[in-house]
Parts: C-alpha cells; structure tokens; sequence
C-alpha cells in the first residue's frame, strides 16, 4: 500500500478540510499527532512506540493506526499536517554479553529508520464562528 492508498482509505466516505495552522482545529478542539515509528523531526506529542526499518512497514503502520482513530470517531476530517513519510539513520547500541567475548562491550548498527508523521482531528462538533 502506498501513502496515498492509505489516505484515501481514510478519507474514503469522510468531510474533509483543511486544518487550521494553529494547535486547535476549526472546532475548538486539539489536532492529534498520528505517527507510525520513530520521528524524525521531535514533532510535539509524536508517539515513538514502534521502529520501523522499512518505508512500507512505517506507511502500513500508520495506516493501521490512522483506521483505528478514525473507527472511534465520527465526523469531519481536518488535516493540519497531511501524512508525510521521514527517513533518517540512527546508531542503535547493542550489548554483547560477557560470555561471547570475556568482558561486556558494546556493538554499533547503522539503520535507517522510517516513520509517516501526521497531524489531524475527526470530529463532528461544530465548527466555532469566526470573530
């Protein structure tokens, strides 16, 4: 599944609008960070549950999560930050343990780690009249 598969699986049926470009949506209410792996950019309130080695594996990830959002609530879609995917590599620190080697030391990986970040709000509170 490519991103924009995924999008408009959760698009699919919905309202959907533009967010505003500020911390609350249309409604009054707070976006939420959506993300799949590690992110990339320190992206406020991103959750880093889960790495993900592969491009595919971080999209099918957020997907996942983006579909269980959406089954537990109703209403518009509001995008502040459409899906994005991020790639960046990382030194992961492995333990070797002490009977391999005679004494504890550490080993280090490069990977490149992925992750699709998004912010969004489905809601079906009205939207706030404008001042």
């Amino acid at each position: 599944m490519t991103l924009e598969e995924a999008v408009a699986d959760l698009e699919r049926g919905r309202m959907v609008v533009e967010g505003k470009p500020s911390a609350l949506s249309q409604t009054g209410e707070p976006y939420i960070a959506l993300v799949s792996g590690h992110s990339t950019d320190g992206h406020e309130g991103a959750m880093h549950d889960i790495v993900c080695l592969s491009r595919e594996t971080a999209i099918r990830v957020w997907h996942l999560k983006a579909i269980a959002y959406a089954n537990n609530h109703s209403g518009t879609l509001y995008w502040r930050s459409k899906p994005k995917v991020e790639c960046d590599k990382r030194v992961w620190v492995k333990r070797i343990p002490k009977e391999i080697l005679g004494t504890e030391e550490d080993a280090y990986e490069d990977h490149m780690v992925w992750s699709v970040y998004s912010r969004l709000l489905i809601s079906d509170k009205p939207v706030i009249a404008s001042e």
